[in-house]
């Protein structure tokens, strides 16, 4: 396959853009890498996830310390009658995870987060896909990831309507761990109060910080099935009383 995208601008007149490999059948993985060339598109570099993981092209952030981030998707087999407690549900059901990694300029993995079954699937989800029958679920969907201003991650969830602040500066067991949640249909998930805005949180990809301390984040569609309204599309920046 010949397919590039994510082109964008990098610092110091770098362009970089992924070029797809290979479509995996068991999820609908991408594969593939991300390339990195200088001012006159020449190659100069190219990244790929460590630790077995394929990489995906949702996102590739390069960080002033020359460290890189990467997305990745895992997709394992697991048994959904003990996630959604419905004993019809399928005994094997292919649940697809994000992974988040940190490769340094040696390209050695020095950082990794992945989302898998932390709590039982929202309610939303349940009343959605059909759990009985469903073979393949991507039921956080990763893609987009930022560093922020005080050095931990902010990663989007698109089927989950939130987005979430991970711990990337913390040492021992808080390392990785969840700082809050930001968005979701579902309340019990959301850690915060939404002033202005009338319309609730869902299906956003892109989350940035910019430097004044904004957060920007496009909302590509409402779905009818999770909140019965017609579908939209906004652009959007937040004040954020949260650090």
């Amino acid at each position: 396959m010949n397919g590039a995208d994510d082109f964008k601008m990098e610092s110091g007149g770098r362009l970089s853009y992924f070029k797809l490999e290979k479509i995996l059948p068991k999820g609908n993985i991408f594969q593939g890498t991300e390339y990195v060339l200088d001012s006159h598109y020449s190659l100069i570099d190219s990244f790929t996830c460590g630790n077995g993981y394929l990489t995906d092209d949702h996102d590739f952030r390069m960080l002033p310390n020359g460290h890189v981030l990467l997305v990745s998707y895992d997709v394992r087999d697991t048994d959904m009658r003990a996630v959604t407690g419905d004993q019809g549900a399928s005994k094997k059901a292919s649940v697809v995870g994000g992974i988040i990694q940190e490769l340094d300029q040696n390209k050695d993995v020095v950082f990794q987060w992945r989302r898998g079954i932390i709590y039982k699937l929202p309610i939303w989800h349940i009343s959605i896909l059909p759990i009985r029958i469903i073979r393949l679920i991507d039921y956080a969907h990763l893609n987009s990831v930022e560093v922020d201003n005080d050095g931990n991650l902010l990663a989007s969830f698109r089927a989950m309507d939130n987005v979430v602040k991970i711990n990337r500066t913390a040492t021992g067991n808080n390392l990785g761990k969840v700082i809050w949640r930001w968005g979701g249909m579902n309340s019990s998930i959301n850690y915060f109060t939404f002033i202005g805005d009338t319309l609730s949180f869902s299906a956003q990809h892109d989350i940035r910080r910019l430097a004044n301390g904004t957060l920007v984040c496009s909302i590509m569609e409402i779905s009818e099935k999770r909140c019965g309204r017609r579908k939209l599309s906004r652009y959007l920046l937040f004040a954020c009383d949260r650090v």
